[in-house]
């Protein structure tokens, strides 16, 4: 069977287990594939994480930089709504304590 039947995710397994210790005879009667083509997969997938596991990786890193970055600009969002509200409230006249805009502003 040709490599084009198998998706990357699955070559990779299939490498991992040859990694993990399992004969090259099972794994090829099991995957029905030749003994040339498992020792090619390993040779170009040898040591490799899935690209499933890798993109989830990616994923969560660029997560956790997006949640820091909103957090960053709700701060900077409730600090500009804060001097708005004082500042509107010195314009009309009516001087409000910072707490008192603070809470306007949630």
């Amino acid at each position: 069977m040709k490599s084009e039947h198998f998706t990357e995710t699955q070559i990779v397994s299939v490498v991992k287990l040859f990694e993990g210790g399992m004969p090259a005879k099972d794994i090829i009667r099991a995957v029905r594939i030749s003994e040339a083509t498992l020792y090619d997969w390993v040779a170009v997938y040898g040591g490799q994480q899935d690209p499933n596991v890798m993109r989830l990786e990616e994923l969560e890193a660029e997560h956790a930089e997006l949640e820091n970055k909103h957090d960053e600009l709700k701060k900077m969002y409730a600090e500009v709504c804060v001097e708005n509200r004082v500042i509107f409230q010195e314009v009309r006249g009516l001087r409000m304590p910072a707490k008192q805009a603070m809470q306007l502003c949630e």
